[in-house]
C-alpha cells in the first residue's frame, strides 16, 4: 500500500490485496493527501475484518443515513427513511453483496406504479441511488443503481406548479390584512426562501441590506434545526423595497421578526394564506410556490443561473437546472432570436 502525489496535483492510492487465490489492486485518487491515506487505512481495516462481504441491507442505509446527519435536519432524515422503508423493507436482512441489479429495478417499478408526481418520484429514486453510491465510495460494492434513469414528466405535469407575477403578488396581498402575515408573503416571494428559514429568522440575522440564512425552525417548542442541507446556509442581499418593509417589524418585541418572543406559527401561516387565496383572483398555489415564483422570476429575466442556485440555496446549479428546466426551454425562441440579430447585422 502506498500514497504518492501525481501531477494533476491530486494524490493516488495503490492497494494490492488477495482475495481467494488471486491477487487484486486497488486504485483511487484524492484531493489531498489526508483524504488518500484514511481511505487507506480504512480499506486495510475492512480486509483485516473481512466483513465487507457480510454488511446487510439496513447495515448500509444506517450508515448512510448518519454520514446524512451530519449535514442535512432531523426532519429530512425521517422523510429519508420512511421513503426507504416503503419500497425496500424486505431486503433489509439481506448481505448487501447479495442484492443485484434486478433487487433495484424492481424498487423502480415500485415507484413508478406510485400515483405520485414525477418530482417525487424522482426524489425516492435519488436516495436509492445515493445508498449504491455511498456503498461503492465507501464500501467498494459496484453501484448497482447506475443504470436507472430518472423519471420523466409527461405533458399534463410540465405546467403542474403554478407561480405568481409580482402583479398577482399585489392582488393576492390586498386580501391580507395583517401588516406581518403580509410582510412575510412579500419576503417569501422576493428572497426565495423556504417558510421554515423566514420563521427561524432574527433581527441580528439582519446586517445592511443583507439576511443571512442559517437556521430553520418548526415550531418554537422544537426550537432551531439545521437547514434542510449544508448548501442551504447562505447570505441573500434584499432589495431596497424588501429591505424597507422588513425593518419596520424591527420595532416589535422580541427577537423573532416575524413573530415578537415567539416566531408565528406555521399552521397561522397555512391557514391565512389559504383565507386570502379564496377571494384574490389569482392563481391556486402553495405556499411554498412562492419560492418558484421568485425563481422564475429571476430565470424569465436572464438571472445568472448560478446566481439563482445560490440565492435558493441548492446544493448544486444541477438541481437549479432539474427543478426549472421548462422555464430554459421556454426561453429557447429568445436565444434564436438573438442569433439571429446578430447574424443580420
Amino acid at each position: 500500500m502506498a500514497v504518492k502525489k501525481i501531477k494533476d496535483g491530486l494524490w493516488e492510492t495503490r492497494i494490492s490485496y488477495r482475495q481467494g487465490d488471486k491477487v487484486l489492486n486497488k486504485q483511487k485518487r484524492f484531493p489531498s493527501k489526508g483524504e488518500a491515506s484514511k481511505f487507506e487505512v480504512d480499506f486495510k481495516e475492512r480486509l483485516e475484518q473481512g466483513n465487507d462481504h457480510n454488511v446487510t441491507y439496513v447495515q448500509l442505509i444506517d450508515n448512510y443515513l448518519e454520514l446524512n446527519s451530519t449535514h442535512a435536519n432531523e426532519s429530512t432524515i425521517k422523510d429519508k427513511r420512511f421513503m426507504i422503508q416503503q419500497f425496500s423493507e424486505h431486503l433489509y436482512t439481506m448481505p448487501y453483496s447479495k442484492i443485484t441489479k434486478s433487487h433495484m429495478m424492481d424498487i423502480y417499478l415500485m415507484i413508478n406504479k406510485k400515483e405520485w408526481s414525477t418530482v417525487r418520484k424522482n426524489k425516492a429514486l435519488s436516495i436509492f441511488k445515493a445508498i449504491s453510491k455511498f456503498g461503492h465510495d465507501h464500501y467498494d460494492y459496484p453501484d448497482k443503481t447506475k443504470a436507472l434513469i430518472r423519471f420523466r414528466m409527461d405533458s399534463t405535469e410540465v405546467n403542474e406548479t403554478q407561480v405568481w407575477t409580482p402583479k398577482e403578488l399585489q392582488r393576492f396581498l390586498l386580501r391580507v390584512k395583517s401588516v406581518e402575515y403580509k410582510t412575510l408573503y412579500w419576503f417569501m416571494y422576493y428572497t426565495g426562501v423556504r417558510l421554515g428559514e423566514a420563521l427561524a429568522l432574527t433581527k441580528q440575522d439582519f446586517k445592511e441590506k443583507t439576511v443571512s440564512i442559517n437556521k430553520s425552525i418548526r415550531s418554537y417548542e422544537q426550537g432551531f434545526q439545521p437547514l434542510k442541507t449544508a448548501g442551504s446556509k447562505r447570505v441573500i442581499s434584499l432589495d431596497d423595497l424588501t429591505h424597507s418593509k422588513v425593518s419596520r417589524l424591527f420595532n416589535s418585541e422580541g427577537d423573532f421578526v416575524f413573530g415578537s418572543l415567539t416566531p408565528l406559527s406555521r399552521s397561522n401561516v397555512q391557514r391565512t394564506f389559504k383565507a386570502a387565496l379564496e377571494n384574490a383572483n389569482v392563481p391556486d398555489i402553495r405556499l411554498h410556490d412562492l419560492r418558484h415564483s421568485h425563481a422564475t422570476l429571476l430565470i424569465n429575466n436572464n438571472a445568472n443561473i448560478v446566481a439563482v442556485s445560490k440565492r435558493l440555496g441548492h446544493t448544486d446549479v444541477q438541481t437549479t437546472l432539474r427543478t426549472y428546466t421548462h422555464l430554459f426551454k421556454e426561453t429557447d425562441n429568445e436565444l434564436i432570436n438573438i442569433l439571429n440579430t446578430s447574424i443580420k447585422k
